[in-house]
């Protein structure tokens, strides 16, 4: 990929906003009421930047994971997302729309590699689960 091939990538907001912090919202909601979980119960909040590029990685053990992520997270999250996801038609449509962008597990995805590289230069906080898939084990 060349230079010129790369993504237009918007400076990361300084705090969730648009349709993600709507959506946050709702999730929050959810969580709180059905789970009892909230942003005051998550600990080590204070080490995740509040600035510049960083990547947020995590384990993966549940379907729960990328939404119990964002409302952990005090900073907008972007994710990486099995290209598999974009494919179904109204998740696909959400998490495009949420920010992720898909990358192909299946070999090396450069694109994704490239796309990932900009997000960070931008300033952004870029959630991935490096295992690839859920874990079984934790």
């Amino acid at each position: 990929m060349s230079e010129g091939d790369l993504p237009e990538v918007e400076t990361s907001p300084l705090e969730p906003a648009g349709f993600y912090a709507f959506t946050l919202g709702i999730v929050k909601l959810i969580g709180w009421v059905f789970l009892g979980i909230s942003a005051g119960r998550v600990t080590g909040r204070e080490h995740v930047p509040m600035t510049g590029g960083f990547i947020f990685a995590a384990n993966h053990t549940s379907h729960f994971d990328p939404p119990l992520l964002a409302i952990a997270s005090p900073r907008q999250l972007t994710y990486l997302a099995k290209i598999e996801l974009f494919r179904i038609p109204l998740l696909g449509a959400l998490i495009r729309n949420l920010g992720a962008f898909p990358v192909n597990r299946g070999g090396r995805d450069t694109r994704a590699i490239d796309t990932a590289a900009a997000y960070l230069r931008a300033g952004h906080a870029l959630a991935m689960f490096p295992e690839g898939t859920r874990s079984l084990d934790g």
